[in-house]
């Protein structure tokens, strides 16, 4: 048997495959692998040969060439194996499974066997006996193609399926007696059918058979002599080879062979079988030639292309993708069948997004061209407009796009994307989500999905990103389900109380969360419908105090109480505590909160009183409560031995608060009770005011005062209460126990025999746990047990079981050594005392516990070993337990092998091993023997390594070798693992040497390549962390080289490495390349590829080479040894080691260059590249160490990046430099290596920046040498350049010349500079403030001469001159120095005949003043402090506390001054400043004036620091009663009564309103009354009295206003005015009343309730007032026209007229009257909603009915009417459209509504109506409610719509199109569309206001609801966002636009807007709320280059 080359057809004599010997017969033969490492399996009688290493590609070639040479090599690496098979076989079969692991099954008489290759020989591994196919003898086997099953014929005729895996048998056949037998499988197809060859007595059959039904599908029959045939099945593939005979009665002699096949006859069956095979051009002419249909073929042909162009498809180039894309468009345009068109436009996956979006448009336009039916046209157009919806979608949310993300895109659910995206944080992507598909998710929005999506907001991202969602999210809604308003009232509930444990600023944050989402609850008006349902559900939650948004408006005003606690008296309560519903709870964590006593008669008088109050608390009661459940609870202070406990100052503090005399005499009794011995003073003071008090309970307190000395004597040992049973009497007399000791166990005694708490023999066994567990004496506690023993043994016995079985759980619960160890001598004496002496059963099963229990113990103590008895966690089982105990043993061995094993020695080992057998039980063998087992396997310690030593000084024989082999490999592994390793890696190296020395020679190659590996090992050990394995190494060595260099050289310093973190890669990179393997190698194959070896069945079919595999994976192996050499490479690098990194990355390569020839070239050129950029990294790293050294090597460094590409090079510089970030030097460096390198290169461009960058860099170092910041001016203008320039003329060091110096080098004109150089000398100037408060001056005459210096060096005299008189009035106006400095420069630097400025003198004479007075009040802000910020934009100055600004003093108005000095006037200082009034312009007796003013409001101030923190906060109580009576005292010393009248009345216009005004107006009046008795002839003093008494009738009532929250100008001009009524219609028609029916959210006021209190004041007739507004209100106001008699009657203008918005407020005014509920206004309302009346309009029958729904509840309006909800809401609707149709003159009633047909209605409106607004809005708004969605319709009313111009009305029919995909695609749409963008600016011109831009910004926010937004013209509406400067909302339209004008565009904005501010604009968009599409806020955001 010999090989035969089939090219040439010649035998290759000189390999030979086999002898031929008698008797050998072949079975079976396989080629397995691909042609360049094949291998070849044979099987014959007895025997299996194995060829492996055949590279048949190199040996073809070599034989083609006639190279005999390489012939020669190709046959020289065969490897030939010979196995003898261990039993005989009938036949075989070799074949490689799916798992690439080779299979040889072998059939005999005992049945079917798989063989298996072990230690050189053949064996069976697994056996199936001959039962299991009924006894019959296999005669033939079979492998499919999938290698699952295996089918085999046996010599009974049946087929049997067998399992590969299992060897199971799934299935036998027995219908039919077979003879032979082969498998028929198709391309691309998974149908299998049996051929087979039959007999029976007719004859013998050819039959075609399902191999899963095994059903006839072909029977022919045939001769005898019939073999069926393996061929790939086609129309003329031979089936079979017939026998056939000339003589017909003879047919048993066979005279001629004939090969038959079968052909279809059918030609549709024919057709499929062609287009199975995937010859379209064959099958369209052969359906052409039977006139058949032919969309199957263009359906198959376009699923065949369709699969072409998968993306997954990486064979295909993008030029053929594209002709297949045509292709594939040309057969869907030939399709008749639109369906599948449809679908596979829509769900086809191509390789691009664009290929995608072209498919979906020539979709579109396929439905244009196919007219034949419309409905299917609806339902194709429906289809591709979503998709294409989708498409968009898709393309503006996802930065990384891919077809593979579009596909599983296009098939989620938006919904659960929605949850998803929230889930995952991107806020902004779900945004776009929900606004692009809300009109198809609007159906599916119920309260669970609501919540739903709420909920997975997620709690880690930032409340604003939240409020973002919400700002959107909500208000969509509530517009959708208006009932959902409960619901998300309570989702922020809940979300607001999560964030108090998630934010440190709460309740900050969880205020301004709860405020913002109450505000996004607004109700968008959509449909007269829903508005008013809308108002009932606002109206039902603000009403019920239990409803969720009534919980929501109540913790907003929980969340300001907490607020203020927290700022104003450092109190912080959480909320659950602050919001329970026992508000005494509340006032008690208050209380508690409190740590300084003193702190609460603040807090009391701040909030805490008006909070008990405002919940209708009584005060004495709730401090009573309070106070005694703080000594209850503070009961531990009866020890207290350092001063007054902490509750005393406390207690002493609230008893004034406490007014009642009951409630105050329990506080104090309770208190002294309480209180600790000896008293502090406090109780004594609390006593006293207990004792003073006219109670019974007084005689109480004296008797506890007297109980002081009594209470002393338990105060030995600080108890407090000594009336205590049970187990509080057990845990204080263990503490006295503890205190006392032996002394405190007498004192126990004694007090059980007077209390009779516990018996002796208890107090006994509580002495002796505490003489173990605190005492630690055990001899003590046993001598306590002998005497209970010899008192009464029972009780001995008793008490010894509970010491053994309290031992047991404090081992157990491991309570601490100590305890243990007395508890284990206690157990030692009671077993050795009582084991023998006492035979008691009870006692001995103790003593036997506690046995166990000592050896436990011992088993923890000695050895660490933990069992059930010592382990808390009960995860170790029992020392009873054998296996346990097992377990424990070997655990311990294995344990302790990898511990160190150097520094032990064995013998001790093994004693503690023998020690831990004797305490469990188990014998010695047991674990001497696991502990030689464990040695002998594991090669990885010390005494593994001492018997390797042994073995290596001993000879040494090939065996022993492979045994070094496999220590060297497993001790490689653990070293690799780190740790100290000493001379660890001296001794592999040697045993490595070894090893290879006395290797086999099989094993040769592999010792090579470990040891290759173990140096590369070692070299990481020597440059480790671990010094001390080569320290004599490390200490001895030296660089001769670097030592006699005399220049710098530069050397590559490396880190310590850290061989923890290497040394695994170094060995998983030799596991990749060498696997070990414990079996000994075979004969010319290498140890790692023993396991590979694989061979295949060449009987059965032939392999493909090329699909199969290696059989070692080359490909996996060079992944991984990339991956851990580059892993290597990389930390070598990161520690500086690039060196020994380029050593490693040598030795990888080495062995990549051969692996990957078993590669394709695509992978082979992947891993060069990548090797090529690990170089690239190794060039990077030196270059960067040799421009980070101190002396960097400038020529080294050049020569490197020579190696690289420019390009690289100078994106490497570039990197470079940004990591030197502000280090000068090493920037110079760099940019001097730049330049040359630019210049070697010819690179003018970027040599002139590296030059430009030296420049810099080299003034950066000077900068930094003056500590002067470089960092901005380095990169940045002349601007940033200026602004280091004045920080160097900050530094001392800086001179005029430097600076001078630095002008010129940066082209700053020298004035500049000279500017800037003296102006900061004039600040420098400037005093100081001390710590004292005290003006500091440091020596400015050295200041002087610079700046005289400075002012010399100017161009001329007049820029001087010039610069002084401007520098006048920017020098700060507290600056004295500097401005006297400049005025007597100004006047030496004058020029002659030029006039003094103006203000000179004038400025020196109030400096002159200045400088001698201090000033004595604090800035004002409005006057002085916010006029300075806004013109300097820098803090205020400190040193303006102690200075007025001269300047302004100067230059301000009369009146601007008078406010700066307003607070300066005093009764101190008013003298002084009469002095210099003439120059400052301002009378005496205005400065009069204001001492008068500003002494009452310091009065006033002093007085309302406590109470009140402005001024026009009202306030109910008094807070300056004192102060208010002397101020009138102080009045009525006046001498003129007329001038006290006015100060007086002064003074009540000055006070804050409240009590205290209307006290002080009292006293006006008082003062009023006086000047008439004092004057009564005089008219003014009537006058005044009269005003006088209007005053205090205001004040009243603008106190009701006040308490209602009404107080706003309007209504307190009415006050003045003293019009009831008139404020009564005014409050009616409050705004507040319109905004609470759309919004959920503010604190709205209480109208009705300040009306009914405005008519109990003014005694109004309130029901009549009610009525007269309804009647005007309700109806329209059209309608009052019928009201008029001729007499009256007015014609009045259009200007005149109510409008429609104007009626809409009426009707919600008339729904807020109405609230009340009452009876009577239901009926009202019912008399004209339900009214047949023809007098009664439909217009008021609908808005009574609309105020009936807004007012009273389903069930309240069926129990008044009698009809359905359901009825009724159906009757308003139809109401609602037949009055809009009345307004266009087309009568309907009800009936004659609710009967026509809507289709016809719509038609017949349409033709009168459509020229009228109100009739094209009416026609859309029943096309809507009665779902008439007609295309045609729907586009003449979009028309129409772009006709009128209302644009209003057109974004709300395109919003309900945004739901009906198949108007998508009408023209009329998209004009519409565009229509809508361009609105807005029509009339829009440059700069545009904040409205207009929010109109635009709130229209294109439109363009993302858009569905077919990549269809509109939006190139024009960025055109218009440029031309009106919006170029920032232009930005919104790019993920629309096609690529080239999106580039266009952005070029465009980025010209127009810079960078900083475009970021900002876009930051702004996103903050409100505005969903921007994903990455469109990145891409603006760029750092700058180089």
């Amino acid at each position: 048997m010999e090989f035969l080359h089939v090219a040439t057809r010649k035998i290759l004599t000189s390999i030979p495959i086999l002898d031929t010997q008698t008797g050998n017969r072949f079975y079976s033969a396989a080629l397995l692998g691909p042609g360049n490492n094949s291998k070849i399996f044979l099987v014959m009688t007895g025997l299996v040969v194995s060829f492996e290493n055949l590279n048949l590609d190199f040996l073809h070639s070599a034989i083609m060439t006639g190279d005999l040479n390489s012939l020669k090599s190709a046959q020289s690496s065969f490897v030939k194996c010979e196995y003898s098979l261990p039993l005989d076989i009938d036949c075989a079969l070799v074949y490689m499974d799916s798992l690439f692991s080779t299979n040889i099954l072998v059939s005999s008489t005992d049945g079917l066997a798989r063989l298996e290759i072990q230690d050189e020989e053949m064996i069976i591994s697994e056996e199936l006996e001959s039962e299991g196919f009924g006894g019959g003898k296999l005669i033939k086997l079979i492998a499919g193609k999938d290698r699952r099953c295996l089918y085999i014929l046996d010599n009974l005729g049946q087929v049997h399926i067998i399992c590969t895996l299992t060897l199971t048998v799934l299935r036998s056949f027995k219908d039919v007696k077979v003879t032979d037998l082969v498998l028929l499988e198709e391309e691309n197809s998974s149908e299998l059918q049996f051929l087979l060859v039959t007999q029976d007595s007719s004859g013998s059959y050819l039959e075609l058979r399902n191999s899963r039904t095994y059903q006839v599908n072909y029977r022919l029959q045939v001769s005898e002599l019939c073999v069926p045939l393996v061929a790939d099945l086609s129309q003329d593939t031979p089936m079979m080879l017939e026998g056939t005979a000339d003589d017909v009665m003879a047919p048993e002699n066979i005279t001629k062979l004939r090969l038959r096949g079968i052909t279809e006859g059918i030609p549709q069956v024919r057709l499929e079988r062609i287009l199975r095979r995937g010859r379209f051009d064959e099958a369209e002419k052969f359906a052409e030639t039977f006139g058949l249909n032919k969309d199957c073929i263009y359906r198959g042909k376009v699923s065949r292309l369709l699969e072409r162009l998968s993306p997954w498809n990486t064979s295909t180039d993008a030029e053929t993708k594209e002709k297949l894309f045509l292709d594939a468009k040309e057969c869907l345009s030939n399709l008749q069948d639109m369906e599948f068109v449809m679908e596979c436009c829509s769900l086809a996956a191509l390789p691009s997004i664009e290929m995608t979006r072209e498919l979906l448009e020539f979709a579109r336009r396929r439905i244009g061209i196919f007219s034949e039916d419309k409905q299917l046209n609806a339902r194709n157009l429906l289809r591709i407009g979503e998709t294409m919806h989708r498409l968009e979608t898709y393309v503006i949310t996802e930065e990384e796009q891919s077809v593979e993300s579009w596909m599983k895109f296009s098939r989620v659910d938006i919904l659960s994307e929605i949850k998803k995206t929230l889930t995952r944080g991107n806020v902004n992507t779900a945004l776009l989500y929900w606004v692009r598909h809300q009109a198809e998710l609007r159906s599916r929005m119920d309260l669970p999905q609501i919540l739903d999506i709420l909920s997975s907001l997620p709690v880690n991202i930032s409340i604003q990103t939240q409020l973002r969602w919400l700002r959107q999210f909500i208000p969509d809604v509530l517009q959708i389900l208006p009932d959902s308003l409960p619901s998300l009232a309570a989702w922020a509930c809940n979300s607001v109380k999560e964030l108090e444990g998630n934010h440190h600023d709460w309740p900050e944050k969880g205020l301004c969360f709860a405020e913002d989402v109450l505000a996004t609850m607004q109700f968008e008006k959509f449909d007269d419908f829903n508005q008013f349902l809308t108002i009932l559900t606002l109206n039902q939650q603000r009403s019920e105090n239990d409803s969720a948004l009534s919980k929501l408006i109540n913790l907003i005003n929980m969340l300001k109480d907490l607020l203020q606690l927290k700022t104003e008296f450092r109190i912080k309560i959480k909320l659950s505590e602050f919001s329970v519903e026992n508000k005494f709870s509340v006032v008690s964590s208050i209380l508690d909160w409190v740590m300084l006593p003193e702190d609460i008669p603040n807090l009391m008088n701040g909030f805490l009183t008006q909070f008990i109050l405002k919940f209708k608390m009584n005060v004495n009661q709730t401090l009573m409560e309070y106070t005694m459940n703080l000594l209850h609870n503070t009961n531990f202070t009866w020890h207290w031995h350092v001063g007054a406990a902490p509750w005393e100052e406390k207690v002493l503090q609230l008893l004034p608060f406490i007014t009642s005399v009951e409630e105050l005499s329990n506080v104090i009794l309770e208190a002294v009770k309480q209180a600790p011995v000896p008293w502090s003073k406090t109780i004594f003071d609390i006593c006293e005011i207990g004792c003073a008090l006219k109670h019974p309970n007084s005689m109480q307190i004296k008797e506890q005062s007297s109980l002081v000395s009594v209470k002393g004597i338990f105060r030995k040992y600080d108890c407090r209460n000594y009336m205590m049973t049970g187990r509080d009497a057990e845990r204080l007399f263990l503490y006295i126990l503890t205190k006392g000791g032996e002394e405190g166990f007498k004192d126990i005694l004694e007090v059980c025999k007077v209390m009779g708490t516990m018996s002796q023999s208890e107090v006994k066994k509580m002495y002796i746990e505490h003489l173990l567990e605190n005492q630690i004496d055990p001899l003590k506690a046993f001598r306590i047990v002998q005497d209970i023993m010899e008192e009464s043994q029972a009780d001995g016995v008793l008490v010894c079981e509970e010491i053994i079985n309290k031992a047991g759980i404090c081992f157990k619960l491991e309570i601490g050594e100590e305890v243990e160890t007395a508890y284990s001598q206690l157990l030692h004496s009671i077993v050795s005392t009582y084991s023998s002496r006492l035979k008691n059963t009870q006692l001995q099963v103790s003593i036997t516990t506690a046995g166990f229990l000592l050896n436990a113990l011992n088993l923890k103590n000695e050895f660490g070993l933990k069992t059930a008895e010592t382990d808390f966690s009960n995860r170790s089982g029992s020392i009873r337990d054998i296996n346990t105990n097992k377990d424990i043993l070997f655990k311990y061995i294995e344990d302790l092998v990898p511990t160190d094993p150097g520094s032990k020695d064995l013998s001790h080992e093994l004693n503690r091993i023998l020690r831990i057998c004797d305490l469990t039980g188990l014998s010695h063998e047991d674990g001497i023997g696991r502990y030689i087992l464990l040695l002998n396997k594991r090669g990885l310690y010390k005494e593994s390594l001492k018997v390797a030593e042994i073995l290596q000084r001993s000879s040494l024989n090939p065996t022993l070798a492979n045994t070094l082999y496999s220590v060297v490999y497993n001790t490689e592994g653990v070293a690799s693992l780190g740790g100290e390793v000493g001379t660890l890696p001296d001794t592999l190296s040697s045993l490595c040497s070894s090893s290879l020395v006395y290797c086999q020679d099989s094993a040769l190659i592999d010792t090579l390549e470990l040891y290759s590996w173990q140096s590369i090992s070692s070299r990481i050990h020597a440059e480790s962390h671990d010094r001390r394995a080569y320290s004599s190494a490390s200490t001895t060595s030296q660089d001769v080289y670097q030592e006699w260099k005399f220049s710098h050289v530069f050397k590559d310093k490396g880190l310590p490495l850290d061989g923890e973190e290497l040394l695994p890669y170094c060995y998983q990179g030799l596991e990749s390349v060498l696997p070990l393997v414990e079996n000994p190698p075979l004969q010319y194959l290498p140890r790692s590829n023993q396991t590979t070896v694989e061979v295949c069945d060449l009987n059965v079919t032939t392999p493909d080479l090329e699909s199969i595999g290696n059989g070692v994976d080359a490909r996996t192996i060079c992944l991984d040894l990339v991956s851990y050499g580059n892993s290597l490479v990389s930390s070598l690098q990161t520690a500086g080691h690039a060196q020994l990194g380029f050593q490693v990355l040598e030795r990888v390569e080495s062995v990549l260059d051969s692996l990957l020839l078993g590669t394709d070239p695509e992978f082979q050129g992947q891993v060069q590249v990548k090797c090529s950029q690990v170089k690239v990294n190794l060039v990077s790293q030196l270059a960067q160490r040799i421009l980070s050294d101190s002396n960097p090597e400038p020529k080294l460094c050049l020569g490197l990046l020579n190696i690289l590409e420019p390009k690289t090079v100078l994106s490497l510089l570039s990197k470079i430099y940004l990591g030197f970030g502000q280090d000068y030097r090493r920037i110079s460096s760099l940019a001097a290596v730049g330049y040359q390198f630019c210049k070697l290169f010819n690179l003018s461009k970027q040599g002139d920046q590296f030059l430009e960058l030296f420049i810099k860099s080299s003034w950066g170092k000077q900068s930094s040498a003056l500590e002067v910041p470089f960092k901005t001016a380095f990169s940045g203008s002349i601007k940033e350049k200026v602004d280091a320039l004045e920080l160097m003329v900050l530094h001392p060091g800086a001179t005029v010349d430097l600076l001078l110096q630095y002008s010129r080098a940066f082209k700053i004109p020298p004035n500049q500079t000279l500017i800037l150089y003296t102006s900061t000398l004039f600040r420098k100037m400037e005093a100081k403030v001390g710590e004292d408060g005290e003006l500091e001056q440091e020596n400015i005459s050295e200041i002087h001469d610079k700046l005289k210096k400075g002012l010399c060096l100017f161009s001329s005299k007049e820029a001087v001159y010039q610069y002084l008189v401007q520098e006048f009035s920017k020098v700060s106006p507290y600056n004295y120095e500097a401005l006297e400095f400049i005025l007597e420069e100004i006047h030496q630097h004058r020029m002659s005949g030029t006039p003094a400025p103006e203000f000179t003198e004038k400025a020196s004479r109030i400096l002159g003043f200045l400088l001698q007075y201090k000033r004595i009040s604090a800035p004002q802000p409005e006057a002085e402090i916010d006029p300075w910020i806004k013109e300097t934009g820098t803090s205020f100055p400190r040193i303006a506390l102690r200075r007025l600004p001269l300047y302004s003093l100067i230059v301000l108005p009369n009146k601007e001054k008078c406010k700066l000095l307003e607070k300066e006037f005093s009764l101190e200082t008013y003298r002084s400043w009469k002095l210099v009034s003439g120059s400052l312009g301002v009378s005496v007796d205005t400065i009069c004036m204001y001492t008068v003013t500003n002494t009452v409001s310091s009065i006033l101030d002093r007085s309302n620091k406590i109470n009140q923190d402005a001024q026009d906060q009202w306030s109910i109580d008094f807070n300056n009663r004192s102060a208010l009576e002397n101020l009138m005292n102080c009045i009525l010393e006046m001498k003129n009564p007329e001038k006290a009248a006015a100060v007086s009345c002064w003074i009540v216009n000055r006070l804050p309103r409240g009590a205290d005004k209307v006290l002080a107006a009292h006293g006006y009046l008082r003062m009023a009354e006086a000047w008439l008795e004092k004057d009564s002839m005089n008219q003014e003093s009537r006058a005044g009295l009269d005003i006088a008494q209007k005053m205090v009738e205001k004040l009243e009532t603008e106190q009701v206003l006040y308490l209602h929250n009404l107080a706003v100008n309007p209504y307190l001009e009415l006050v003045e005015q003293n019009k009831p009524v008139e404020l009564i219609s005014a409050l009616y028609e409050d705004k507040t009343i319109i905004s609470r029916n759309r919004v959920a959210s503010g604190d709205y006021p209480d109208i009705a309730g300040a009306v009914k209190e405005i008519v109990r004041i003014n005694h109004l007739n309130y029901s009549k007032m009610k009525y007269d507004l309804l009647d005007r209100w309700l109806p329209l106001s059209s309608a009052t026209l019928a009201n008029q008699t001729i007499s009256d009657f007015t014609l009045e203008t259009r200007e005149d007229l109510d409008t429609e918005e104007q009626d809409e407020i009426h009707l919600l005014r008339c729904i807020y009257i109405l609230l009340d509920g009452a009876e009577d206004g239901i009926r009202y309302l019912l008399k004209s909603a339900v009214s047949d009346d023809p007098l009664v309009s439909t217009n008021h029958r609908l808005r009574a009915l609309k105020c009936l729904f807004s007012i009273a509840s389903s069930s309240e309006l069926e129990d008044y009417t009698g009809r359905t909800a359901a009825d009724l809401r159906t009757y308003l609707k139809n109401l609602i459209f037949i009055s809009r149709m009345e307004n266009l003159n087309l009568p309907f009633n009800l009936q004659a509504f609710q009967e026509y047909n809507k289709s016809s209605l719509v038609e017949g409106i349409w033709r009168t109506c459509k020229h009228s607004v109100e009739g094209v809005v009416l026609v859309r708004d029943l096309c809507y409610e009665f779902s008439i969605w007609d295309i045609n319709l729907w586009s003449a009313l979009l028309t129409q719509i772009n006709k009128f111009s209302i644009y209003k009305e057109l974004e709300k029919t395109l919003v309900l199109l945004s739901s009906q995909p198949q108007i998508w695609s009408s023209p009329q749409f998209i004009s519409s569309w565009n229509s809508l963008l361009l609105s807005p600016f029509i009339s829009l011109i440059s700069p545009v206001s904040v409205e207009d831009e929010g109109r635009v910004r709130h229209v294109l926010r439109l363009v993302h609801t858009c569905p077919t937004a990549g269809d509109l013209e939006l190139e024009k509406v960025a055109e218009e966002c440029l031309r009106t400067d919006l170029a920032h909302l232009a930005i919104i339209l790019l993920p629309y636009l096609p690529q080239v004008h999106g580039s266009r565009l952005r070029e465009r904005i980025l010209n127009q807007v810079s960078q900083v501010e475009l970021t900002s604009k876009l930051e702004e968009l996103t903050r409100l709320g505005f969903p921007l599409p994903q990455g469109i806020s990145n891409t603006w955001r760029t750092s700058p280059a180089l």
